[in-house]
């Protein structure tokens, strides 16, 4: 494009003027996508006039669409130097910064961005998001953002992205907040499905999600209006709109019904309704055929309304009349077939089928899991061993993860089977393979964890009380393959840790203090997250308890009281304060509702307040417990608690006036026990039985 010269215009202007009004013409030029011509224009209007932001801005724009961002910032930080103000402006120096990893300055420019407009700018979000989801560094500023611009706006684009970046970050509670007041406010077909999957996969409240599927799909149907499928004919392109748009808003909006349907589909499938699931699914289809989505909930439907050859058919339909779909749909609807044949018991059609996959998707691993599944399923557990550890030796590091998780648990049937000689091959074949460094230290230290915890779990459910109502076959099957691991691997830390946990449930107390000694030696120094000393300390401390070696129990267990480890499930927990029995069940942390609870630290505290009452030291006592009380006077742990201290106290103390002053200030904390659950019903009642046998009702 040539200069515009003076003796073109039709009237004199100043040089701003005509400045301005080339940059208005490229802009005119950049709504065409006529960039190069644009970006003449203002190369022209620079000349005339440097100090107009809009220039520099929208050379940026024009660079940032070629892809070169180097050149775009250049522009971009000259019509910061100039107006730093213009939001515009922000918005194109913040999200090359985006670009360019520079995340706290991007975040800065964007924040003054979004409150110059007042935050309302919801597919700015959508950057961000994508980028910034698995940046923790980056959570607390995107949280304030994304919550500024819900509670400015109320708008429900922003409150559907708000929703979604709290679900990533398992702020589950906080994340239906937002899309509850949008539902309310300006409901839409979108935050009313995710307001569902919500409820559905997070919370796992499935009957409450169907009526918010219902509602999206409602909702989402209406708004098809006049494009309903059964008015879709030629006078489509009657319209005064643009037919092409037209026709591509109306795909998109039977996609959209067809995605609730199958989610609805997949809800019903969770409750076990698969008549139901299998109307929904078929509703889907009937929106859009080309969905593999839709598809896999129709045939998971018919498996799991055991029509198993139709749901073959099904598969075989899809994959031959949907020819795009991708490898990853191709390859579940497969599995599928496979499902559908080891439910049908059709096992060697299972294995022929598999097979083929395997030749057909050679890298895929499923299709070899489903092969060992299916000879696991037919009683042939050491055939599946030797195929998973030809594979594994093959090539470790790209096959270990699936032997992880099925090795374990078929060495552990292979024991139940009295075939303790094809674990004890496996085995050794593992450690000679770690030897010669086939398999590495972090695959090896992941094997050992994982079936620890297999064997830990069958001990725990073997010995409900310590050592009360020992299953003579469990105790067996749980000996023979801590026996077998110590053989190969008796130094590594999860074997040591198991091998006293055992030694513990027995009460060799000498054996589990030499083991626990040597673990304690493996883990001080190291930085291996997952080797807690703290745990150590505590079941250490335990053991000087009951062997009466109380200055050293103290020690360990003050350690151990510090600790701020969470979570559910660990290996020892002494007087099964923390991890329970009751009739012979496992009362799992999650069930007793203290998932998030250092729970450590918990068991410490509750094995020191054994101790000061094993030395009959009872105002010591009272005070750690009455201290443990204040740290948790909401938890249903503290009633266990107190029937075992109750209990622990009347045998020494029945009448002593501290215990009344417990009694006094555990009911200050609780009053009235009658909407306590079951367990902490029956946990209340216990103790206040033991108060009026005891020296309640006493002359």
């Amino acid at each position: 494009m040539s200069d515009v010269s003076d003796s073109s215009l039709p009237f004199s202007l100043s040089s701003k003027s005509r400045a301005r009004a080339l940059i208005e013409a490229a802009g005119l030029l950049r709504n065409k996508y006529q960039d190069e011509d644009a970006k003449s224009l203002i190369e022209q209007a620079i000349k005339l006039n440097d100090s107009d932001h809009h220039a520099y801005l929208m050379l940026g724009l024009i660079y940032k669409n070629r892809g070169d961002d180097e050149e775009a910032e250049t522009h971009f930080r000259k019509a910061y130097e100039i107006k730093p103000e213009d939001p515009d402006v922000l918005k194109g120096l913040g999200l090359i910064l985006l670009e360019k990893g520079e995340i706290n300055k991007c975040l800065e420019l964007l924040e003054k961005y979004l409150i110059i407009i007042q935050f309302d700018d919801a597919p700015l979000f959508d950057m961000l998001l994508d980028r910034l989801t698995d940046d923790e560094t980056a959570f607390e500023k995107l949280e304030y953002l994304l919550k500024e611009s819900w509670e400015h706006t109320l708008s429900s684009a922003i409150a559907l992205r708000y929703g979604r970046f709290l679900r990533s970050h398992k702020l589950y509670s906080n994340a239906s907040e937002p899309l509850r007041l949008a539902c309310k406010q300006n409901p839409t077909p979108e935050l009313y499905n995710e307001l569902a999957l919500n409820l559905h996969n997070i919370f796992n409240r499935r009957g409450e999600a169907i009526p918010y599927y219902l509602a999206a799909i409602n909702k989402a149907k209406k708004e098809l209006g006049e494009y309903a499928p059964e008015y879709y004919d030629e006078d489509f392109y009657m319209r005064e709109s643009d037919p092409d748009q037209d026709f591509d808003e109306y795909q998109g909006k039977k996609l959209d019904v067809g995605i609730y349907y199958a989610n609805l589909a997949y809800c019903f499938l969770d409750l076990g309704k698969p008549e139901e699931a299998l109307d929904s699914a078929n509703n889907a289809l009937n929106f859009d055929e080309n969905y593999a989505y839709f598809w896999i909930a129709v045939i998971r439907s018919l498996i799991q309304l055991e029509k198993y050859e139709e749901a073959i058919q099904k598969a075989k339909q899809a994959l031959e009349e949907v020819k795009h779909f991708n490898k990853e749909s191709k390859i579940r609807i497969h599995l599928l077939v496979i499902e559908s044949f080891q439910e049908n018991e059709k096992y060697t059609e299972a294995i022929e089928y598999a097979e083929a996959c395997l030749e057909t998707f050679p890298g895929v691993e499923n299709f070899f899991q489903m092969i060992v599944e299916t000879k696991s399923k037919m009683g042939r557990e050491d055939e599946a061993v030797e195929q998973i550890i030809e594979r594994l030796l093959q090539s470790p590091d790209v096959y270990w993860n699936f032997s992880d998780y099925k090795l374990p648990h078929l060495l552990i049937r292979l024991v139940e089977m009295d075939k303790t000689i094809v674990v004890d091959e496996t085995l050794a074949k593992i450690n000679n393979a770690h030897k010669d460094k086939r398999i590495s230290s972090k695959n090896l230290e992941d094997f050992l964890k994982y079936i620890c915890l297999l064997v830990n779990f069958d001990l725990e459910l073997a010995y409900g009380d310590i050592l009360e109502n020992l299953r003579e076959d469990e105790d067996r099957k749980s000996k023979t393959i801590i026996q077998l691991l110590e053989k190969y691997f008796g130094s590594e830390y999860s074997i040591q840790k198991l091998s006293a946990g055992y030694a513990i449930h027995h009460r060799d107390w000498k054996t589990a203090k030499t083991l626990l000694g040597l673990a304690l030696k493996s883990v001080q120094g190291g930085n291996d997250e997952d080797k807690h000393p703290e745990l150590l300390h505590l079941a250490l401390g335990y053991v000087y308890l009951v062997t009466a070696n109380h200055n050293k129990a103290r020690n360990h267990l003050e350690i151990a009281a510090k600790s701020k480890l969470e979570g559910d499930r660990f290996l020892f927990s002494p007087q099964r304060l923390i991890v329970g029995y009751r009739d012979n069940q496992v009362i799992s942390a999650r069930e007793r509702g203290f998932f998030d609870q250092p729970l450590i630290s918990l068991a410490a505290k509750a094995n020191l307040i054994a101790l000061e009452i094993s030395q009959k030291r009872q105002n010591e006592s009272l005070t750690l417990f009455l201290d443990f009380l204040s740290e948790h006077p909401k938890e249903g742990i503290s009633y266990e608690i107190m029937s075992w201290f109750l209990s622990s106290q009347s045998e020494e103390m029945s009448t002593e006036p501290a215990l009344q002053k417990a009694m006094d200030y555990y009911l200050s904390f609780f009053g009235d026990p009658e909407g306590l659950d079951e367990i902490n019903r029956k946990a209340y009642e216990e103790w206040e039985k033991l108060f009026m046998e005891n020296w309640l009702f006493e002359d």
